[in-house]
This record gives structure tokens, C-alpha cells and sequence, in this order.
């Protein structure tokens, strides 16, 4: 998945259009796999993403409502970042009969190929109010070292 860099100040049909792009990603990353060698998603849940880059690194947030920690596995590999789990059902089938159910479960894997200069030693992953935010900090940045000539 490349990152798309969005400014504050945007023409609103470039946001529709940057939603549409979000919305066909997604229906066929849902129907085809990520690219990545996962399966493809074969529940109608998948979870939104926000990417953000800062100059300390990158920040990834995404809704999980109704699901606990213990419930998400992160993986970092080299530059790749997977989140997977499984959001359960929570109704009682037998108590009820159901005339509409518009809130999807079921299994997920979110997969982001990051940029190289990620640092896999500077993550950190928090849980809040349903959301988790993955921060992930940037490389040091190569400094030039001064060489001095000497005369012979």
C-alpha cells in the first residue's frame, strides 16, 4: 500500500475523490487479498485506517470497536506492518429474532508495506476508547561527516 500525503488546505473534490480512492482500496483489498500474501478478507470487516507522517515517524490509527487488546496481533517485519484479529459477535442468537443486523464481525488482516526509514526498536502500540494507534518512529538521519585534508 503506498502512503497518500494529504494536505489541510484541499479542494473538496479532491476529498471525495480521495475517499473514492479509499473506498475502491478497500472493497478490493477485501475481495482480493492485500497484495502482501494474505488471504483475502473474507468477512465484511475491515477496519479504516489513518496514516499520518510527522518528522519523528509515523503514526497509524485504526477503529476497533468492541475489541480488547488481547484480541489484535501487530506484527512489524522489516517495513511491513500487519494488524490482524477477529471481532466476535456479540448477540445472543437464540434471544432474539433479528429483523436487521447492520454491525459486521468477523476475521481481519490489514497489511501496510512503510516506508524504508521506519525504525522496527521505536514502536509503540496504544488502546483507547476503541482506537488503536500505532506509533512507529523514523530512523536517525545519516549525518555528513567533515573530513579534513592535511598538506603533505
Amino acid at each position: 500500500m503506498n502512503l497518500i500525503r494529504r494536505h489541510r488546505h484541499v479542494d473538496p473534490f479532491f476529498t471525495h475523490l480521495s475517499r473514492l480512492h479509499d473506498e475502491v482500496d478497500r472493497a478490493i483489498t477485501s475481495h482480493y487479498g492485500d497484495g502482501e500474501g494474505e488471504c483475502p478478507n473474507q468477512s465484511d470487516f475491515l477496519p479504516p485506517l489513518d496514516i499520518g507522517e510527522s518528522g519523528d515517524g509515523f503514526t497509524i490509527r485504526t477503529e476497533l470497536p468492541g475489541m480488547s487488546p488481547e484480541q489484535v496481533d501487530i506484527d512489524l517485519t522489516g517495513n511491513v506492518l500487519t494488524l490482524r484479529g477477529e471481532k466476535q459477535v456479540d448477540r445472543d442468537e437464540n434471544d432474539l429474532n433479528w429483523h436487521r443486523t447492520e454491525r459486521v464481525h468477523g476475521r481481519f488482516v490489514r497489511t501496510l508495506r512503510l516506508p524504508e526509514s521506519i525504525d522496527a526498536e521505536k514502536v509503540k502500540a496504544t488502546c483507547e476508547n476503541g482506537v488503536l494507534t500505532v506509533v512507529i518512529g523514523k530512523k536517525d538521519a545519516v549525518q555528513p561527516r567533515k573530513i579534513s585534508i592535511s598538506a603533505s
